[in-house]
């Protein structure tokens, strides 16, 4: 059962110099240790042993404890259970302590105990002692207050012992109790969720953000530790413990990674309470893709006439293309980095046009490929092409703002027109032909849409002379973008300088901006987002200081839409220049003393160091302080020399400024 009981021949209290016998009952085939502990002090009476009873002789009158610690025979622990209780030794004392009471019934590991110790008495010292692992340690030592605030770091069945006594007393204590108290283990802490926000591809050079979702009680602070793993398993630290459970960085790099999350609550004192993680893969560029391939001039087409092909692709950091023509005359373009290509058809046929996209630093023999047909005819005729196609606006489209779409043709006698729009592989709209060369597009969603622009003569019997394929990305607002972050142009800013900072940004009526404040990398200020387009700052120490702008839509769901950042170093003072040094006489001579003052512009708290030189041997005469000048007697004659080092009390330098002054001495 792992209880043990603890009897005494004689009831308490007794007199001291009484033999005491103390017994030990048990029901379970145990070792016993006897110790008696007396303010704070505990002596160790046997080893542990069979012996279940002792025989104690108590020296001094007070309070005592008596322990009995118990442990199985073959156990590795320094012990099982143990018992505790109090006996006094000679006459009763005053109460003192009327009671001892707790701010809670329970705690939990790294709870704050606060505990009040209740008597009618005033004037009292107190002392505090707390049981960890068999042993009284003690919390504060005597003194007037009868409130212990004390943080509880281990979980268990936990003791306190209060002792106190008059402010008069000589004794080590008048009057001594304890209270137990119950600490509860803390709750796991479990991850439930680890993912990558990062909506976009996962490339080289774009921020990546990950979030962890922990399950745990809501009153507790936890903390989250991330490092990045990369294929040779190398590991960097990117966030140490912190209450922030949202890590953002930026890959350099392309490769295979994983991304680790510890997390524990913050009392905890395991390494850490649950982790996860995450493999992730960093490409060095947005995959390659071919979106269209076009021609100006439509199949078919008049021998002799140059057609020039256009591809439309995306992805990739540096494009290449490569054209190859299939046919009665072949062509092969080989890669160039120009996604157009002029072809002359110089013979009549029909022919393949095929298309092949890579980046410059893929080593295979192409990433995308598209092909259409062609054909070349012998017959003379004027072709009717699109020569251009207008827009009111050709980039920041949104749901609701018509745009305006007008194609200009050339050839032909008298042109139709034709227009369908896509939304993916879906028709939402369609104007056959007529004769109106423009049309308004109003896109009720956001969506990426296809618009197809066909031209044709009135007399023609294809189904279409000429092409042209537009898209649109259409958003449900403009994401904010900053242009430019501007701030005052200085060469020098110092402490206490008002710097203001301005953000030029885009359809600025809509936009929100927030600011981040970071002294040597350190974040110290960050604000809320608002319409506020200034930013004051007034450096109150030196270092550098960044100043990062995020701005984002009024609408948006993002943490920003744009960032950028801008960097300064603030000094403490002026640099130190222009250091002289002046003698209050023309020459010296012989017992005759000599003052020397220093002087310099710029610097904060300028300090000043002195030495002296004779016989081309130098020697300091006065260490670095506020003292601007230096006296002596010269005792020979000859000449010497005077050097002055100056720099700002602040600065741990050696020198910022010097200067050194010659001069002879007579008899």
């Amino acid at each position: 059962m792992n209880t043990i009981d603890i009897d005494f021949n004689l009831p308490s209290p007794q007199q001291k110099n009484t033999p005491i016998e103390i017994k030990a009952i048990c029901e379970e085939d145990v070792l016993y240790k006897f110790l008696i502990g007396q303010g704070g002090i505990w002596e160790s009476f046997n080893e542990f042993s069979e012996e279940n009873k002792i025989l104690w002789t108590p020296k001094e009158d007070g309070q005592y404890f008596i322990l009995v610690q118990c442990k199985e025979k073959n156990g590795s622990k320094p012990f099982d259970f143990y018992n505790k209780v109090s006996y006094s030794v000679g006459e009763e004392t005053t109460n003192f302590i009327n009671n001892i009471v707790c701010d809670k019934s329970t705690y939990k590991v790294g709870d704050k105990l606060e505990l009040i110790v209740e008597s009618e008495c005033k004037d009292l010292l107190y002392r505090y002692w707390i049981l960890n692992n068999g042993s009284w340690e003690m919390i504060k030592d005597y003194y007037g207050d009868n409130i212990l605030v004390f943080t509880l770091n281990n979980e268990g069945e936990c003791e306190i012992l209060v002792e106190c006594k008059e402010i008069s007393s000589q004794k080590k204590f008048d009057e001594a109790k304890t209270i137990s108290i119950n600490v509860e283990k803390l709750e796991c802490v479990e991850i439930t969720n680890f993912k990558c926000l990062t909506q976009d591809d996962v490339i080289v050079n774009r921020e990546l953000i990950f979030k962890v979702d922990t399950k745990q009680d809501e009153s507790r602070m936890i903390l989250y530790k991330f490092y990045k793993i990369n294929e040779e398993g190398k590991s960097k630290l990117v966030q140490d413990y912190s209450s922030k459970k949202i890590v953002s960085f930026v890959e350099k790099f392309p490769g295979k990674y994983k991304i680790l999350c510890m997390a524990k609550d913050m009392y905890s004192k395991d390494q850490w309470d649950d982790r996860a993680i995450i493999n992730y893969e960093v490409k060095p560029y947005k995959d390659v893709v071919i979106k269209n391939v076009v021609t100006d001039l439509a199949s078919p087409q008049l021998r002799g006439r140059e057609v020039n092909i256009k591809v439309l692709a995306e992805g990739g950091q540096n494009l290449l293309y490569k054209f190859i023509i299939d046919g009665n005359c072949s062509v092969d373009s080989g890669y160039i980095n120009t996604p157009e290509f002029t072809w002359k058809t110089e013979y009549e046929g029909e022919y393949i046009i095929e298309v092949f996209v890579k980046d410059s630093s893929f080593n295979d023999q192409y990433e995308a490929s598209a092909k259409i047909s062609y054909i070349v005819d012998k017959e003379f005729y004027i072709p009717l092409r699109i020569k251009d196609v207008c827009l009111n606006n050709k980039k920041n489209y949104v749901k609701n703002r018509p745009i305006n779409i007008e194609v200009i043709t050339e050839g032909g006698i008298s042109p139709l027109y034709n227009f369908v729009i896509y939304e993916g592989t879906t028709e939402v709209a369609k104007i056959d032909f007529n004769n109106c060369n423009w049309v308004n597009f109003t896109p009720e969603k956001a969506a990426e849409y296809r618009m197809d622009i066909k031209v044709k003569d009135k007399y023609s019997i294809k189904e279409f002379d000429n092409h042209r394929t537009l898209f649109f990305d259409v958003k449900e607002f403009i994401p904010a973008k900053i242009d430019y972050v501007l701030l005052d142009l200085k060469e020098y800013y110092r402490v206490d300088d008002e710097i203001f900072i301005e953000v030029i940004a885009e359809n600025t009526r809509n936009i929100l901006l927030r600011y981040n404040l970071y002294i040597n990398d350190e974040l110290v200020e960050s604000t809320d987002y608002s319409m506020k387009k200034h930013y004051k700052i007034i450096p109150r120490c030196s270092g550098k200081y960044t100043l990062e702008a995020l701005a984002r839509n009024e609408s948006s769901k993002k943490e920003y839409d744009s960032k950028k950042s801008v960097s300064l170093l603030v000094h403490n003072s002026m640099p130190i220049t222009d250091t002289e040094i002046k003698l209050n006489r023309i020459r010296g001579k012989i017992n005759e003393d000599l003052t020397f003052n220093a002087y310099c512009k710029g610097g904060k708290d300028v300090c000043y160091e002195f030495y002296l030189s004779y016989e081309e041997q130098w020697k300091r005469v006065q260490r670095y302080s506020k003292k601007d000048f230096y006296s002596f007697i010269p005792f020979k004659e000859g000449k010497y020399s005077v050097l002055v080092l100056s720099k700002s009390s602040c600065k741990s330098v050696a020198y910022e400024d010097y200067n050194i002054y010659e001069f002879y001495v007579d008899k």
